[in-house]
């Protein structure tokens, strides 16, 4: 991969600005990924309460908050028709 020209990073802040946008990528192909799979086990038949009791049982075991269906809801509307 290019770094296109850029010198190394040389103060924390730097280093740090890099790191923080690396996760933050990880983060956006990882919601990615999650939304396909969604959508996937959906479209095989598991209904939006089981995917996200899934999806709570996820993000309470990460130390974040319970999923509603209705986040369930709205990605399976918003996709709708979509391939």
């Amino acid at each position: 991969m290019s770094n296109n020209g850029l010198r190394p990073p040389r103060t924390n802040d730097e280093r740090d600005l890099e790191r923080v946008q690396r996760t933050v990528t990880q983060g956006q192909l990882a919601d990615e990924r999650r939304k396909r799979l969604i959508l996937k086990l959906y479209g095989d038949g598991m209904t939006q309460v089981e995917i996200a009791a899934r999806l709570t049982r996820a993000s309470v075991g990460a130390g974040g908050d319970p999923i509603g269906e209705d986040a369930v809801q709205k990605l399976v509307a918003r996709n709708r028709g979509k391939k």
